[in-house]
């Protein structure tokens, strides 16, 4: 899992890893000094991981949360809001902290500044910053140090922390919830909600990515839609008159994919067959392409 400036993982014997930047301990290993190489994260074995991170008026700031196999919660890194889930807002954990409220998660993401995560027992929480309304509450807040019930009656299968944007899909739809100030809630406006909004109905999502500025989701299918903020071509819906594309819009490949991942304003997707595709901003050769032309429709990922 890639954070702004952090990467973690998890090995096939359920140890953490985790590398980069470390100013707010979002590495997990008891100190604040960035790693150029893996440092295990102390604790118990997890069997998954998510790797935070936002910026705020003084600083790129990064959170990380991790699952046991038995479903306990931990987060460690920058706790300003409360999304590291200590039951208080404020100082750092530099090491993996339990989330309070003792709830056994099937899942768990990590946002810009908050944290969501469905529970074992079918129930969606949330917790962190709520300012752009990320927490799905239903109702204005400002922080929530401690999981919450996502509001409505939805019974999520994955949820989708992004930077100030939450997404999640249920077996009969797609709700997004937070900022929306490019169209990233795929709505069709430019609407900040409070609470889980549907998307793309008749279409049904099973995954999302949530990018800076943009979202792209699968069907069941594997086929791909995007949308948000286009300038780069992250939508790989092809060159667009507009600037944000609020609604979401097909991704230019004939290829099915089994899973994404969204960058600040780039995307990529691993095929079902196994192939890699990226599209969006190249500046930094993000892409694998080999080039550093943006691509406004998916291109193979190059291998050595």
């Amino acid at each position: 899992s890639a954070g702004n400036f952090h990467t973690c993982g998890v090995t096939v014997t359920d140890r953490a890893y985790c590398w980069g930047y470390n100013e707010w301990g979002q590495l997990g290993d008891g100190t604040q000094v960035d790693r150029f190489t893996p440092v295990a994260v102390p604790g118990p074995n997890f069997k998954t991981i998510s790797a935070g991170g936002g910026r705020t008026n003084f600083a790129d700031v990064a959170h990380t949360c991790a699952l046991t196999s038995e479903g306990a919660a931990y987060c460690w890194g920058y706790n300003g809001y409360g999304e590291a889930g200590t039951g208080v807002a404020g100082n750092l954990w530099l090491k993996p902290e339990g989330l309070v409220a003792g709830i056994s998660f099937r899942s768990l993401s990590s946002g810009g500044f908050h944290t969501c995560g469905v529970a074992i027992s079918g129930e969606s929480y949330c917790l962190g910053s709520d300012t752009n309304g990320q927490l799905g509450l239903g109702t204005a807040t400002v922080i929530q140090p401690a999981p919450i019930r996502v509001s409505g009656d939805h019974v999520f299968q994955t949820l989708s922390a992004g930077p100030a944007n939450t997404c999640g899909s249920t077996s009969s739809g797609f709700y997004c919830w937070g900022l929306n100030n490019s169209g990233q809630l795929g709505d069709g406006t430019f609407v900040p909600r409070l609470a889980p909004t549907s998307v793309g109905a008749p279409l049904v999502f099973q995954s999302a990515a949530l990018g800076l500025f943009h979202t792209c989701a699968s069907t069941n299918e594997g086929i791909v839609y995007c949308w948000g903020w286009t300038l780069f071509g992250q939508l790989g819906a092809g060159p667009l008159r507009t600037n944000f594309e609020p609604r979401p819009i097909q991704v230019q490949i004939n290829v099915l994919f089994d899973r994404l991942a969204a960058g600040s304003a780039h995307t990529c997707g691993i095929a079902i067959s196994g192939a890699a595709y990226c599209w969006g901003s190249n500046q930094y050769g993000e892409l694998g392409d080999g080039t550093r032309i943006s691509r406004f429709a998916p291109v193979r990922v190059r291998s050595k």
